[in-house]
């Protein structure tokens, strides 16, 4: 039984007490797990140094499932170790299975409240008003002393990669741990960078659409388009390009305008955009 004040065990009594309430404080991390466990007990020291690093900025809460068996049913626990992640009042992250330490610290820094998240605001300010140098310094200095501080690290490759320079954010996130860059958000980041560096070396946007005015079927000037497109942020008009691509030869390039668009639906992750062009997708294709 751990002795650490930001860990405790949880019943169907304390439930709402110890998680749900508690989550409004900071983010409270669920371990459904039982005596008989393996994998449980592999976790376990993990957790231990993961409360006494957060310091209370976490809290974990242990489910023996064992014991309460109907808070195991009631939340669907079919194998363990199962871990929940709590913020503000409701489940935010599933995790299956044992985790690294680094694995867990990607999930539960989205929802923690840092010390430095106050200079990496100042930092995204400063990179607004076209202060880029000085944002760069600032979040370097950041993740330079928070390297926990996920959101900075990213913002810092952002950055750069706003500032037209691809080959300096590739740099910048392949400096960082292999954890956070198979992160969703580091994948998403990844593709980001990906279209940038393809769009550098692409014509202006008025020479794409001339070519396309004396030729819609110029497909490699539509593809060029939409990376431009993807690089200015404008999705919907380069899902829109693709999708005539698609459309008037869907094999061309190796299926490239497919390839593109499954590549912007997994950088935005979701919403009504990404389900209509899904649709508009399957559609052409069949």
């Amino acid at each position: 039984m751990s002795h650490s004040p930001y860990i405790v065990n949880v019943t169907i009594q304390n439930f709402e007490q110890e998680v749900i309430r508690r989550s409004f404080e900071a983010p409270v991390l669920v371990d459904f797990w039982a005596e008989w466990c393996g994998p449980c007990k592999m976790v376990l020291p993990i957790l231990e140094q993961l409360a006494e690093s957060y310091a209370g900025a976490v809290r974990i809460a242990k489910v023996n499932t064992e014991v309460e068996q109907q808070l195991a049913s009631q939340f669907g626990i079919r194998s363990i170790p199962t871990l929940h992640v709590y913020h503000q009042g409701r489940k935010v992250e599933e995790m299956m299975g044992a985790q690294s330490e680094a694995a867990f610290r990607a999930v539960l820094d989205k929802y923690v409240t840092r010390a430095s998240d106050a200079q990496r605001e100042q930092a995204l300010e400063m990179a607004e008003n076209g202060q880029i140098d000085a944002a760069i310094e600032l979040l370097r200095h950041v993740v330079a002393e928070d390297p926990g501080n996920h959101a900075a690290a990213f913002d810092l490759v952002r950055v750069h990669l706003g500032s037209g320079d691809a080959v300096i954010a590739q740099a910048q996130l392949e400096a960082y741990p292999i954890e956070l860059r198979n992160s969703d958000e580091g994948q998403a980041l990844a593709r980001e960078i990906r279209f940038a560096a393809v769009a550098q070396d692409a014509p202006d946007p008025a020479t794409l659409h001339a070519a396309l005015t004396t030729n819609p079927n110029d497909h490699h000037a539509r593809l060029q388009l939409a990376v431009l497109n993807v690089a200015a942020g404008q999705h919907e008009q380069a899902l829109m390009q693709l999708l005539e691509v698609l459309k008037r030869d869907p094999g061309y390039e190796d299926g490239a305008a497919q390839k593109n668009m499954v590549a912007i639906f997994d950088m935005l992750g979701g919403g009504e955009l990404v389900s209509r062009y899904r649709r508009a997708m399957f559609n052409a294709l069949h």
